[in-house]
């Protein structure tokens, strides 16, 4: 237990130990400073008893992480290729980040530039958060812990002039692909005693041509940031749309593929649900595979007239897909850090709640496949838990065919105004949300383009309107 606050950036010692770190002359550790460590002089006042060696470690981390903002991307002496000149200590650390992501590793703990990466918080954390919880402590650094043994996180940094976009999205695109009640068919089978649930599109040439059509008109329309949903794209739909891009004038963009069944199978002979991200160039990004099957209840599936594997009518059925244990960060040079977490993976604390807060990614993306979004569903409720403490921008992309289903219309254009959200936006710094509706557009397909202005958004209210169901 600490009784008291130790000391650390306030610490008289750490501007000089600040200086050693940034002016040291060759890549290892200034001598004066594991003197420091070892309880020696350093020759300057010092906060940190010499016989406290963890209040010392402390102090230093502080100084690093006081150095690390000469390399940090947010900083702006890092934009338009004015980077500050940097020792070999701190380009060293700069080198081995954009090889591996990381600028070190020590027994499975990965050290890593803070989120967001974009633009920093409007309030430095440490003064903004109600305790001195130690994660608060650092504005430049964080630390990945080591995951569950069955868990990989792997962090690409994209090169700047691979970069989709020079600057954080401004205009969000959303299309629901899936309009119609029958646009996605649910298959339910039964292994080893399980019942299982299978959802594709029931025309995939018809919905591969929507993805495209959808993509385009957003990217015409002037969206930046384009989320489509879970397991609404045929399993081409990705590579036909690359195609389609690489023949557009070329343009800034990233567009989330939603998710779709994988090509390949696992050795159980099951598919992936995986969702591509890509530029708008057609050039893949990213490739993110679910980790956590979705459990449908169900009372959800007589809902939306979802059909049960015989002999099962009254229990829930496991999506029928091959988990996998791979989280991928992408921090992309302008846009920020990247994450996305595919519907249930959003749900689920472990790896994806986990690796987001120590990440603090700039953007959280979650395709879903789900009835519409409204204030104090579950996507609301999460976006609050994590993006409150991350700062991160959550943009969540659903289908329209479960809620057509569930209210009995026949199609998307059956949904009165106010009566389907297509997408969940929430912004975790100024705690602002805004639930994007159908009526917003009525295009054909559907698609709509929305900006990222949080001040003109909702406050957060969520309170018994509507329960946590899934």
């Amino acid at each position: 237990m600490v009784a008291a606050p130790w000391p650390g950036k306030d610490a008289r010692e750490c501007a000089t130990l600040t200086d050693l770190l940034r002016n040291g002359r060759d890549a290892d550790v200034p001598p004066e400073i594991e003197i420091y460590l070892e309880g020696g002089n350093l020759g300057c006042p010092c906060d940190a008893a010499a016989a406290n060696l963890e209040q010392r470690a402390f102090v230093v981390m502080c100084a690093l992480d006081d150095a690390a903002m000469d390399i940090h991307p947010a900083m702006p002496t890092r934009l338009g290729g004015a980077s500050v000149s940097v020792n070999a200590m701190l380009a060293q650390m700069k080198q081995a980040r954009t090889a591996r992501g990381e600028y070190g590793e020590h027994q499975g703990r990965r050290t890593l530039p803070k989120g967001r990466l974009a633009a920093r918080r409007e309030t430095p954390e440490a003064v903004a958060a109600s305790g001195a919880n130690l994660e608060t402590q650092f504005d430049y650094l964080t630390v990945l812990e080591p995951l569950p043994e069955r868990f990989v996180v792997e962090i690409e940094v994209v090169p700047p002039r691979r970069s989709p976009l020079p600057n954080p999205p401004s205009r969000i695109g959303l299309a629901p692909i899936a309009e119609d009640a029958d646009d996605l068919a649910f298959t339910a089978a039964v292994r080893r005693q399980r019942p299982f649930l299978d959802a594709q599109p029931r025309d995939p040439q018809q919905l591969r041509l929507r993805t495209t059509a959808a993509v385009e008109a957003l990217l015409d329309r002037g969206a930046d940031l384009i989320v489509l949903p879970e397991l609404a794209i045929p399993k081409d739909a990705p590579s036909a749309l690359a195609l389609a891009l690489r023949a557009r004038p070329p343009q800034d963009g990233l567009i989330v593929c939603g998710s779709a069944l994988t090509e390949d199978v696992s050795e159980n002979g099951l598919h992936f649900n995986e969702a591509v991200v890509l530029d708008a160039r057609g050039r893949v990004l990213l490739r993110q595979r679910k980790v956590h099957p979705f459990n449908m209840g169900v009372q959800r599936m007589r809902d939306c007239g979802v059909p049960f594997a015989a002999g099962y009518e009254n229990s829930p059925h496991m999506e029928d897909i091959e988990p996998h244990s791979v989280v991928r960060i992408c921090d992309l040079h302008g846009a920020g850090r990247l994450m996305v977490s595919i519907c249930e993976d959003l749900e689920q604390e472990t790896p994806g709640g986990v690796v987001a807060r120590a990440v603090r990614p700039d953007w959280m993306i979650t395709p879903v496949l789900d009835v519409g979004q409204t204030l104090g569903r579950w996507t609301h409720q999460r976006a609050i838990e994590i993006a409150r403490r991350t700062g991160s921008q959550v943009v969540v992309s659903c289908s329209a065919t479960l809620t057509v289903r569930d209210k009995g219309w026949a199609s998307l254009d059956k949904a009165p105004a106010g009566g389907l959200g297509l997408g969940l936006l929430y912004e975790g710094e100024r705690r602002r949300v805004r639930i994007v509706d159908a009526s917003e557009d009525t295009s054909s397909p559907r698609a709509l383009v929305v900006d990222w202005d949080p001040d003109s958004w909702n406050e957060d209210e969520v309170g018994a309107r509507m329960p946590r169901r899934r």
